[in-house]
């Protein structure tokens, strides 16, 4: 597959359902479209939201590893390097085990946008997150995506992003975010065309499904499940997961497609 880049004015906020899609009506596509990048119908509506939820005007928000990429309305920036933005603060942490240098509630907001896949310990900054706001939001890459050969520039024998360390997903009924190791398995999985061609088609015209997203407020507090080898560790004995990794990919896919139509509807409220 060969990537083509797309503009920004070829995004869109268009949703599907995947259950629904009508595969006899997908014309053959081989070439894979470019995604990857900040959507800003999507963003758009995130201010929107912020600028409703946070009704006061010196607003604090902290955006956690965008780097130079932050998000618009941050006022205070932490990441592994000492970048230079006049207007923000910058703060060099190691997010994998360093603690936020903030007391708890300090911020109203905070936007992690594609960092929590790439570290080690998701875990640690997820919790950090939540004890210092009880406003939040993370977008990482969609299992769609990261179970697609061709997504990395370049690797098109790979699936996803190869630097990233977790397939991540949210589910609606709980409000939790779910993290599971992205195993070598998955490059040897075997797809059938029909899925294939599926999986490409939603990428290629419904950029919206390239990420993952996950909220939290008060009214839907935060949760997070991290997973070893198909086993949430977090809860107790009798609780432990007990389906195939593989059958975990599928259903972080469903979950990821459904909590995104959920996502943009709180947008949109």
């Amino acid at each position: 597959m060969n990537k083509i880049n797309e503009p920004l004015s070829s995004y869109n906020l268009n949703t599907i359902n995947y259950e629904n899609i009508n595969t006899n009506n997908i014309i053959n596509e081989t070439k894979l479209k470019y995604y990857w990048w900040i959507n800003p119908f999507l963003i758009e509506k995130l201010v929107s939201y912020c600028n409703n939820k946070i009704n006061k005007e010196n607003k604090k928000i902290l955006d956690v590893g965008s780097n130079i990429n932050s998000f618009e309305l941050s006022t205070h920036i932490i990441d592994c390097t000492q970048v230079i933005l006049p207007d923000k603060c910058v703060i060099k942490m190691d997010i994998d085990y360093d603690l936020i240098p903030n007391i708890n509630d300090f911020f109203d907001f905070i936007y992690c946008r594609h960092t929590m896949e790439d570290i080690q310990n998701p875990h640690h900054i997820f919790k950090e997150m939540c004890r210092v706001s009880k406003k939040g939001y993370i977008e990482t890459l969609s299992p769609l995506a990261e179970l697609t050969k061709g997504v990395d520039d370049g690797l098109n024998n790979y699936c996803g992003y190869k630097h990233h360390r977790y397939i991540v997903w949210s589910s609606i009924e709980t409000n939790t975010i779910h993290f599971l190791p992205k195993y070598p398995i998955i490059e040897h999985l075997v797809y059938n065309d029909e899925l294939t061609q599926k999986n490409i088609h939603i990428l290629n015209n419904y950029p919206l499904y390239w990420n993952n997203y996950y909220i939290w407020d008060e009214n839907n507090p935060p949760n997070i499940i991290m997973y070893r080898n198909g086993i949430d560790f977090l809860f107790t004995k009798s609780e432990y997961i007990t389906v195939t990794y593989t059958d975990l990919l599928q259903i972080g896919i469903n979950e990821s497609i459904k909590y995104t139509n959920h996502f943009l509807e709180i947008l949109e409220k």
